[in-house]
């Protein structure tokens, strides 16, 4: 993800005749019962940082810095074994999620190529995701991250394509347990407007997640220190959905946004 300047939001948000506060556009009849909590980066030093919005507040993210070799090499987070081949660098952390009564556990990395990434065998949820949609997912800067919302449960993999979520208005990533429970992530690059909607000339400002039934259920603003929107879902969904943003967010945070 590119940074999101706060002078370029305000040039267009004058050019558009936006309104004081820039917030990004979502389709108000497919949220009419949202809830909008803006995201507290509390600590924001990198051995200390905690993120928070509404009840969700991380309690840990540990990150490490990590370089591969010339050679196939792999390494393990979280369970599960990632092999890449000709990696140069990457950065790898993982962070606990906590909304009061339930802690969730995510293990992320970042700056992933995709040809190089391979999760475990042919029926991973990278291929799953290339099989399932049938798109093309570009080759670099690839954002991964295996969530488990609780003990026990089956995980969540999180794929992002960083150059995808600039440049298509269709896909951005995916967020799926198996190839029948599944989301899909796109790219939003319209700001509210005092007269409706501002389509952005290139680049996003915001993330939405939507179901298999194309329903947005969650979305995330990179303007500032963002804003996490969850939908009218189970409690148990939001929990899951809010430590996606959650990865996302602190994503955003290594990349400069």
């Amino acid at each position: 993800m590119k940074k999101v300047t706060l002078s370029l939001l305000v040039s267009l948000a004058l050019l558009s005749s936006c309104t004081s506060s820039v917030k990004i556009a979502l389709n108000e009849s497919q949220w009419p019962q949202k809830k909008e909590y803006a995201v507290v980066n509390q600590k924001p030093l990198f051995k200390q940082q905690t993120l928070a919005f509404g009840d969700y507040k991380t309690q840990e993210v540990k990150r490490s810095w990590t370089k591969g070799t010339k050679s196939s090499s792999g390494f393990s987070m979280g369970g599960a074994s990632i092999y890449v081949d000709h990696l140069t660098k990457k950065q790898t952390f993982r962070f606990k999620l906590q909304d009061g009564s339930q802690t969730s556990e995510a293990y992320c990395a970042t700056n992933i190529k995709a040809r190089d990434l391979v999760l475990g065998n042919a029926h991973s949820g990278f291929n799953q995701v290339l099989d399932l949609l049938s798109i093309g997912i570009e080759t670099d800067n690839q954002f991964y991250a295996k969530i488990i919302p609780e003990a026990n449960a089956q995980p969540w993999e999180l794929f992002f394509d960083n150059r995808a979520a600039q440049r298509s208005k269709t896909y951005a990533g995916s967020l799926l347990q198996s190839p029948d429970n599944y989301y899909t992530i796109v790219s939003i690059n319209k700001l509210q407007g005092k007269n409706g909607p501002v389509a952005l000339p290139f680049g996003a400002v915001g993330f939405e997640f939507r179901n298999m039934q194309g329903q947005p259920v969650a979305a995330i603003s990179i303007i500032d220190k963002g804003i996490v929107y969850l939908n009218d879902v189970s409690p148990a969904e939001k929990f899951l959905l809010a430590n996606a943003c959650a990865a996302l967010l602190l994503q955003a945070n290594d990349i400069g946004i």
